[in-house]
C-alpha cells in the first residue's frame, strides 16, 4: 500500500445523517446499529466524527494517521480500533461504547492492535527520544484503549492511571493489560516502574492475556476501566483495587458493550441471549452495579433491538441508554417486545435500586439529559428515517418529565450545549437544514436564533457555546473533506474557519474556547502525490485569523491544552505494513498565537500510540514504544508546558 493511499484512507470520515452518520459525541449520544449497537447518550469523545477521547482531559488512543477525536488524541495504527460502522446521530450525536452491532465508538481508534513481539523488525533508523522523558516500562508497549486510556472523573481528586498493553507473557500474539499511577511517576522521588517480569502497586498487570475486539473494547469511562479476559468475560478495575474484578459471568450468552459512568462507580453490560426467544426480533438485556461493592451487575431491562417490522436498510435506532450525569442512576429507552411497532418508553432508575427502572414518558426518541443533570429532551413522533429524519424536539424537568414543552418541529437531530442551550437542524431536505439555536431554552423558550442555512452537519459544540459546522461535503471514495464555520449559538462571532470543502472533519476547539485546531490538505490537485501534505491551521475567533501550526505529511494533531499543539508526521511505512512517524509538539502562545518558539521533537519511530494527559498538575503526553530495540522500547510520560 503507497503512503498515499494509507494517508487518504485515514481521512475518510463518515458524518452523520444526510453526511453519511456521525461516530461520537462529547456528552451527547447516539448509537446506531442494527444488531446491538446502542445510543450511547453519555458516549466519550469528539463530536460528529471525531473519536475516542474525552475532551482535554484525555483521550482514546487512535491511530498514528487516523482520525481520532476532540482533544484527545492519536495512538498507534495497528489492527484493534474502534468501530467505524454506521452508528451515531443523524447530523449531531455520535455512538459512543454500545452494545454489539454495526455501528459503534467514534473514529479509527485502537492501540498497536493485539500485540506480539515485532521480532526486532523496523526501519533501523535511530530511536531519539527527547531529554526529560520518564519511561515508567521497560519492554515493548502500547496504547489499546478504544476509548479513553486515562482515568478523568471530573469528581476525583486522586491520582491519574493510564491503561496500557505489552506483548503477552502468556499466549504468543496477545496482549497483557497493565495500569499504571501517572500522578505517583510524576511525583519527585516517586519513580515507578516496572516491566514483564516485575510489576508492583503502581504498576498492575490486569489481564494476561486480555481479550479484545469490536464488541468487547477496552476504555476508561470516568475512573472505572473495563475489560475482557479469558472467555470474554468482562472486568472492571479502579484506582485503590489491587486487581480487576468480574461484573458478570457470561455463560451461554456473550456479554457486550460494557461501561462505567463518567462520574461515581456506575458500571453497566448488555448480555445478547444466545437463544433469542422470538426468531423476528433481537433482544438484549441490560445490566447494571457499582465497583466494586455493587457486583455481580444486576438485571434491569431487556430492551428490544430490533423487530420484524424495522426498516430492513437501518433505520435510526429504537432504544437508548446512558448514565445521568451524576452517575447516580441509568436511564434507558426502549419498545416492549410484545409491541415491536410501538412507541419508544424512557424510563430511569438508580444504580444502587434493583428491577426496571420507573416510567418518565412515552414517545421519547433521541432524548439527552442536560448537564447540569436539571432537564430531558427528547424527540416525539420521530420517524427514524436514515435519509430524512424528523421530529418534534420537546424539554422537560428531570427528573420527573413532565410537564413536555415542544421546543421546535421538524428536527433533524439536535444537541445540548454545556451553557444549556439547544442547537438543532430543521428541514433536512437532500442533505441540508437549518441550523438553528435556543440560547435559553427555559428562560426564553421562543427566542429562536436562525444561525445558517443549508446545513449539512455539525462537527463541535465548544464549552461556552460556539458551533463548528459545515455546509459541503466533499466525498469520494478514499476520503471526505469538509468546509468548516463558526458562530457562537446568539448568532455572534460569525467566522469562516475554511470556507473551501478540502479540510478534515478533524476540528476542534481549545478548551479555553478561544480558537479551532483544524486540517487542510493541500495538494488534492495532484493525483501522483506520493502522499498527502496537511497544514494544521489555528484559526484565532476574535479575528478570524489563521496561522500555520505545521506542514507536509502531517498524519494527526491535538491540542495540549491551551499551550500548544502535538502532532505526527513524516510517516514511514515497514515492510511489516506497520506505520512509524515522529512526535513533536509546538508551543502557542497567549491568545493561541503562533509565534516563533521552535518546534520540540518529543520522539522518533513512534507506533505505540500517544495521548495527551491534562489535568491540575498533570500535564504530560503519555506514548509507547515498541520498536524491538530493547533499551528503548517501554511507556513514556513526557512533561509538557501547564495548561492555563
Amino acid at each position: 500500500m503507497s503512503l498515499q493511499s494509507l494517508l487518504a484512507a485515514v481521512l475518510v470520515l463518515a458524518i452523520g445523517g444526510c453526511l453519511g452518520r456521525s461516530k461520537t459525541a462529547a456528552d451527547d449520544a447516539g448509537g446506531a446499529g442494527r444488531g446491538r449497537d446502542a445510543g450511547d447518550a453519555d458516549g466519550p469523545g469528539g463530536a460528529v466524527g471525531s473519536g475516542g477521547g474525552a475532551g482535554a482531559a484525555t483521550g482514546g488512543a487512535g491511530g498514528l494517521l487516523s482520525e481520532t477525536g476532540g482533544n484527545g488524541a492519536g495512538g498507534a495504527p495497528g489492527t484493534g480500533g474502534g468501530r467505524a460502522g454506521s452508528g451515531g446521530a443523524p447530523m449531531m450525536g455520535a455512538g459512543g461504547a454500545g452494545p454489539r452491532g454495526t455501528g459503534g465508538d467514534g473514529a479509527g481508534g485502537g492501540g498497536a492492535g493485539t500485540g506480539g513481539d515485532r521480532g526486532g523488525g523496523g526501519a533501523g533508523a535511530p530511536v531519539t527520544t527527547t531529554p526529560g522523558a520518564i519511561k515508567v516500562y521497560s519492554g515493548q508497549a502500547f496504547l489499546v484503549a478504544d476509548g479513553p486510556s486515562c482515568t478523568h472523573d471530573p469528581d476525583a481528586t486522586g491520582d491519574r492511571w493510564c491503561v496500557f498493553g505489552v506483548p503477552s507473557t502468556a499466549s504468543s500474539g496477545d496482549t497483557d493489560l497493565f495500569v499504571v499511577d501517572v500522578t505517583k511517576a510524576l511525583t519527585p522521588g516517586g519513580a515507578v516502574t516496572c516491566s514483564a517480569a516485575a510489576t508492583s502497586p503502581d504498576c498492575l498487570r490486569l489481564a494476561a492475556p486480555v481479550f479484545r475486539d469490536s464488541y468487547h473494547t477496552i476504555q476508561f469511562r470516568g475512573d472505572t476501566l473495563v475489560y475482557y479476559g479469558a472467555g470474554m468475560t468482562p472486568y472492571a478495575w479502579r484506582p485503590g483495587m489491587a486487581n480487576g474484578t468480574v461484573l458478570l459471568q457470561p455463560g451461554a450468552d456473550d456479554v457486550n458493550g460494557c461501561v462505567g459512568s463518567r462520574r461515581g462507580a456506575g458500571v453497566l453490560c448488555f448480555d445478547d441471549p444466545a437463544a433469542q426467544p422470538d426468531p423476528d426480533q433481537y433482544v438484549t438485556n441490560l445490566y447494571v452495579g457499582r465497583v466494586p461493592d455493587g457486583l455481580p451487575l444486576t438485571k434491569v431491562a431487556t430492551l428490544l433491538i430490533t423487530g420484524a417490522f424495522d426498516d430492513p436498510t437501518g433505520g435510526d435506532p429504537h432504544f437508548r441508554y446512558a448514565f445521568t450525569p451524576d452517575g447516580a442512576s441509568i436511564a434507558y429507552s426502549t419498545r416492549v417486545p410484545t409491541d415491536p411497532t410501538g412507541d419508544e418508553s424512557l424510563f430511569l432508575r438508580p444504580v444502587a435500586g434493583s428491577g426496571a427502572g420507573t416510567m418518565v414518558a412515552t414517545d421519547a426518541a433521541r432524548w439527552k439529559i442536560s448537564d447540569d443533570g436539571a432537564r430531558w429532551n427528547w424527540m416525539s413522533q420521530y420517524n427514524y428515517s436514515l435519509s430524512a429524519p424528523s421530529g418534534d424536539l420537546q424539554s422537560a424537568s428531570f427528573p420527573g418529565g413532565a410537564p413536555a414543552t415542544t421546543l421546535l418541529s421538524g428536527v433533524a437531530d439536535f444537541l445540548t450545549t454545556k451553557t444549556g442551550a439547544v442547537v438543532a437542524i430543521t428541514g433536512l431536505r437532500d442533505g441540508h437544514g437549518t441550523l438553528r439555536a435556543i440560547p435559553d431554552p427555559v428562560g426564553a423558550p421562543a427566542a429562536i436564533t436562525d444561525l445558517d442555512t443549508g446545513v449539512a452537519g455539525v462537527v463541535k459544540v465548544s464549552s461556552q457555546g460556539n458551533v463548528l459546522y459545515t455546509k459541503t461535503i466533499n466525498a469520494s471514495a478514499s476520503r471526505t473533506l469538509v468546509d468548516l464555520f463558526s458562530k457562537k449559538v446568539d448568532g455572534t462571532a460569525a467566522c469562516a474557519v475554511n470556507p473551501t470543502s478540502d479540510a478534515s472533519a478533524r476540528a476542534d476547539y481549545f478548551p479555553g474556547d478561544g480558537a479551532v485546531l483544524w486540517g487542510r490538505i493541500t495538494n488534492l490537485a495532484d493525483p501522483a502525490a506520493p502522499r498527502l501534505l496537511v497544514d494544521t491551521h489555528v484559526t484565532t475567533l476574535g479575528d478570524c485569523a489563521t496561522a500555520t501550526v505545521a506542514s507536509g505529511a502531517i498524519g494527526n494533531w491535538a491540542a495540549a491544552g491551551d499551550d500548544g499543539v502535538l502532532y505526527a508526521n513524516d510517516p514511514v511505512e515497514l515492510a511489516t505494513g506497520q506505520i512509524e512517524a515522529s512526535l513533536r509538539f509546538r508551543a502557542l502562545g497567549a491568545g493561541h498565537t503562533v509565534g516563533n518558539a521552535p518546534v520540540a521533537l518529543i520522539q522518533t519511530r513512534l507506533e505505540g500510540g500517544y495521548v495527551p494527559l491534562l489535568s491540575p498538575g498533570i500535564n504530560v503526553v503519555v506514548y509507547g514504544m515498541h520498536t524491538g530495540d530493547a533499551a528503548t522500547d517501554g511507556l513514556y510520560l513526557v512533561p509538557l508546558p501547564p495548561t492555563r
